[in-house]
């Protein structure tokens, strides 16, 4: 149930509104997880897709990244809409790298353009944020404001495949999976919840 998935979680689970309870609710645990950085790989991958490798600095050599990722609650409808909700995670950088430098050559590693990830990377809180890599050869995807926060929407290429949109507000992430739902439908669901 909702009531025994927030007191498992500690979370204030929102719900859509105008909606039947959930057919299924889904409780994951915690995660963490460390990347030791090899400069030489990550410049050869960034420089093979046309980004300046020295976007990435002689610092990053051998940095641990470390990640902790909490409990996620995964409400499924019976359309198959699916709302998920977690804390922001935690990412902590050695203390001489620059999260946002970091950022915004992994910006440019997705496909935007190189003053766009600029600027992007600025806005960006790195240590609570987490990229999604999705290749662009899946999808589009596109920024939509969700319940008055800027949310990313990913419309794949494929009709079978199911749209999402992602965004974080008050310190939680959400994501909504469309199911049977069109990308308008899923954005008035993803903006109804409370």
């Amino acid at each position: 149930t909702l009531e025994t998935a927030a007191h498992l979680t500690g979370y204030q689970l929102r719900q859509l509104a105008d909606r039947d309870r959930p057919v299924e609710i889904y409780v994951m645990g915690d995660a963490s997880g460390y990347l030791d950085v090899d400069l030489a790989g990550a410049r050869a991958i960034v420089q093979a897709v046309g980004v300046d490798p020295l976007l990435l600095p002689d610092s990053l050599d051998g940095a641990r990244v470390n990640v902790q990722a909490y409990d996620s609650v995964q409400q499924l409808y019976a359309d198959g809409l699916m709302v998920m909700q977690t804390a922001a995670p935690d990412v902590t950088y050695p203390p001489d790298v620059d999260p946002t430098l970091l950022g915004e050559a992994l910006l440019q590693v997705l496909g935007i353009e190189p003053a766009a990830a600029h600027q992007l990377a600025q806005s960006i809180d790195w240590t609570s944020t987490l990229l999604l890599p999705i290749p662009q050869d899946l999808g589009t995807y596109r920024e939509a404001n969700v319940n008055g926060v800027t949310g990313v929407v990913l419309e794949p290429f494929d009709p079978e495949a199911e749209a999402a949109v992602v965004w974080q507000k008050d310190g939680m992430v959400y994501m909504m999976r469309a199911g049977r739902l069109s990308v308008d439908d899923m954005l008035a669901q993803a903006n109804s919840v409370r």
